[in-house]
């Protein structure tokens, strides 16, 4: 990944998937959102992807609001421009916003484009 921005047309978003694992996932958090903005750049879509129980994975609770919320808030001070909550339809960080003004550009709900 380093230095393919500028070397290639392709498009790249980051996902990552949100566990409760305490204040330890918040220090790994800040750490890759600093690497996505050194390495690739700030704008950059990066994914908090809500974990949620199912299959074999079914005795793991789900990552709550507020564990989602404090990554997307690392994030954002991180620099990252394009931060969205992912798996966790109807909250309030899953459009995209311009980075600018802060008004919805791209309305989501879900998987969906609403607007």
């Amino acid at each position: 990944m380093r230095g393919l921005h500028g070397r290639t047309s392709i498009h790249i978003e980051v996902s990552d998937l949100v566990l409760h694992k305490g204040a330890g996932s918040l220090k790994q958090a800040r750490t890759l959102c600093r690497w996505i903005r050194r390495e690739m750049e700030p704008d950059t879509p990066f994914h908090l992807v809500r974990f949620y129980p199912s299959y074999k994975a079914k005795t793991t609770a789900p990552t709550s609001s507020s564990v989602l919320e404090h990554h997307y808030k690392v994030a954002k001070e991180a620099g990252l421009r394009y931060v969205y909550v992912a798996n966790s339809p109807g909250h309030e960080n899953e459009s995209t916003f311009c980075p600018n003004c802060g008004k919805v550009v791209i309305r989501r709900f879900a998987y969906d484009i609403q607007d």
